[in-house]
C-alpha cells in the first residue's frame, strides 16, 4: 500500500463514571464541533505534507491518524484496516491561544513527534516524512500551490493559485504580463478543507484581452481583470 493521508484528530475520551447516554449528549453538544474545528485548523499542514511527500510504501495502511490527547490511553501504534493510529500528548487550550504561524509550527512538531515514535516502533518507512517537515519549516510554513498550468494568450498568461492557511483557503487568479511581472486578484475565500474549496477548481479561460474567468464545477463564473500592462 501507499500512504495517502495524514490526519490530526481530537478524539472524545469516554468517562467510565457517566452513562453512555450522557457521553453521547456531551459529544454532540460540545465535543463534536470542537473536534471538527481542530481537524480544519490542522489540515493546512497535513495537506502540505501529503502534497510534498514521495510515494511511501507501507505494510498495510493508507492513512495515519494522529490522536491528540491530554492523557495517553495507548502505549503503541494501533492498526485498524488500512489506518494506523498513534497518540501524542497535548494541551488543547494552549493550542487555541496560538496565532496562525504558531499553530502551524505546533502541528508540524506534533507530526514529527508521532513519526519519531512510530519509526522507532517498526514503522521505519515513516522516517521519509522528516525531510518533508524540514522543508516546510524552511518554507516558513506557507502552503501555496498553483492549480494546473498557466493559460496563455499572446504575450501574457493567467493561472490559479491556492493558498491554504490555518483558518481559510484563498483562491487567486494570477496574471503574468509580458515583462514576467505578476498581479494577483483574490477570487474567493473558503473553509480550509479540500471538500469545500475543490468545487471552485473547474475551468480557467480567457474571455477578453485583459479578462479571464474561472468556471466552477457548479457552473458559477469567477471573473477577474488585469488592469495593468497585461
Amino acid at each position: 500500500m501507499i500512504l495517502k493521508e495524514i490526519q490530526m484528530d481530537l478524539p472524545f475520551i469516554y468517562n467510565a463514571d457517566i452513562s453512555n447516554e450522557e457521553s453521547v449528549e456531551i459529544y454532540q453538544n460540545t465535543w463534536k464541533n470542537k473536534r471538527r474545528e481542530f481537524q480544519l485548523l490542522s489540515r493546512c499542514m497535513t495537506a502540505m505534507i501529503e502534497r510534498l511527500m514521495p510515494p511511501i510504501n507501507t505494510k498495510n495502511y493508507r492513512k495515519i491518524v494522529i490522536e491528540c490527547v491530554e492523557k495517553t490511553t495507548k502505549s503503541e501504534g494501533i492498526y485498524m484496516p488500512e489506518i494506523l493510529f498513534v497518540q501524542v500528548l497535548i494541551d488543547i487550550d494552549s493550542f487555541y491561544k496560538l496565532n496562525n504561524l504558531e499553530k502551524k509550527k505546533w502541528i508540524i512538531n506534533k507530526v514529527l513527534e508521532a513519526v519519531d515514535f512510530l519509526s522507532h516502533n517498526g514503522y521505519y518507512e515513516l522516517a521519509e516524512l522528516i525531510p518533508i517537515c524540514d522543508f516546510i519549516k524552511k518554507s516558513n510554513y506557507v502552503n501555496e500551490w498553483f492549480w494546473k498550468k498557466p493559460i496563455k494568450a499572446k504575450d501574457k498568461s493567467v493561472q490559479i493559485k491556492v493558498l491554504h492557511d490555518v483558518d481559510k483557503v484563498s483562491i487567486y487568479m494570477v496574471f503574468i504580463d509580458r515583462n514576467k511581472q505578476s498581479k494577483e486578484v483574490l477570487l474567493v475565500e473558503e473553509t480550509p478543507d479540500e471538500w469545500a474549496y475543490s468545487k471552485y477548481l473547474g475551468k480557467l479561460e480567457w474571455v477578453s484581452e485583459n479578462e479571464a474567468q474561472l468556471k466552477t464545477k457548479e457552473g458559477a463564473l469567477l471573473v477577474a481583470k488585469c488592469v495593468s500592462d497585461c
